[in-house]
């Protein structure tokens, strides 16, 4: 639906699972896990920066791309 590719959606998982740990106000993280919070924070924008680009050059009938025609278009 929103057009992130099969092969992004285990590393998209991992990312969500990590930025999602210490969301919990009554959590606190170990430094480790706000280490791999962070991580997952950069990666995940890398990974939509790159997908963005992908279609911006090349649209396809998903939700991605319309969002970023629209952005383009105003």
């Amino acid at each position: 639906l929103v057009g992130v590719p099969e092969s992004y959606l285990a590393q998209c998982i991992e990312y969500a699972n990590d930025a999602g740990r210490g969301l919990d106000p009554a959590y606190t993280l170990a430094p480790e896990a706000l280490a791999n919070r962070m991580k997952a924070r950069d990666g995940y924008v890398e990974m939509a920066t790159e997908l963005i680009e992908k279609r911006r050059e090349h649209p396809v009938d998903d939700l991605m791309s319309e969002l970023v025609l629209a952005e383009q278009d105003g």
